[in-house]
């Protein structure tokens, strides 16, 4: 009888964990870490306070500044809300 049909071919394993390993690398580069539009924070941020009481005004710059907390830094959005 014929072995062949019952073990799996030896590179079968290394090269798919290769190509989900490089899948995965190219998947990170293209939709990893990507800027919220200010539009899309300033409604996610009132959606959040909007479940406390209600909003009267909010506004939003929509130009990043450089923001520091600590040793981390980023760029971020200026904005505010209102409430009564």
């Amino acid at each position: 009888m014929n072995d062949s049909n019952n073990t799996l071919n030896p590179w079968l394993i290394p090269v798919t964990l290769g190509a989900s390993g490089v899948a995965g690398f190219v998947a990170g580069k293209l939709f990893g870490k990507r800027p919220i539009s200010a539009n899309r924070a300033l409604k996610l941020i009132r959606h959040d306070f909007a479940r406390e009481g209600t909003i009267t005004g909010s506004w939003i710059d929509h130009r990043r500044v450089p923001f520091q907390r600590y040793a981390v830094k980023t760029s971020a959005y200026r904005g505010g809300l209102t409430r009564l």
